[in-house]
């Protein structure tokens, strides 16, 4: 079952999976950005920087937030951003907070913020860089469990 298709279109597609796997590939090979719509009771696959995943019997609202972030990643950087507090980080939280605001807008992964390091220690790293740069008007999201991407949180520009 085909799921959803764009030819030539930088939007982001729905892929069914695992049923459409080498579509999935080639429109990853065309830089199109895909919403990987996972069969119930199937697992997920790794994702790249330009997808997501949702299980396919998912509430449309939340394929439509999806998709939403997906086209957004793919917008150039905001000029004239906010500055990145360091105020009350410890060192590595403030190299993984000046790390994700030099990447505003565009995919970080895992491996980058820990420096190739395990991750057993990320998740307490970023709850402290979460909320310095949720006050310094970014909002940080997770991207399935490959990294992060950092925006500009639209609702506090008024």
């Amino acid at each position: 079952m085909r799921c959803g298709t764009l030819p030539g279109s930088a939007h982001p597609v729905l892929v069914g999976w695992p049923d459409e796997a080498e579509r999935r590939a080639a429109l990853a090979d065309a830089g199109i950005p895909r919403l990987l719509m996972v069969d119930p009771g199937a697992a997920p696959p790794p994702v790249a920087p330009d997808e997501d995943w949702i299980v396919r019997t998912s509430d449309e609202r939340d394929v439509a937030v999806r998709l939403e972030r997906l086209a957004r990643r793919r917008q150039p950087r905001p000029a004239g951003l906010p500055p990145v507090p360091p105020v009350g980080l410890s060192p590595a939280e403030h190299r993984v907070a000046v790390q994700l605001a030099s990447s505003v807008g565009r995919f970080v992964p895992v491996a980058d913020l820990t420096g190739g390091e395990p991750a057993e220690d990320l998740e307490a790293v970023l709850a402290s860089v979460r909320t310095a740069l949720e006050g310094a008007g970014y909002r940080l999201t997770a991207v399935g469990l490959a990294g992060y991407l950092l925006e500009l949180d639209e609702a506090r520009e008024t």
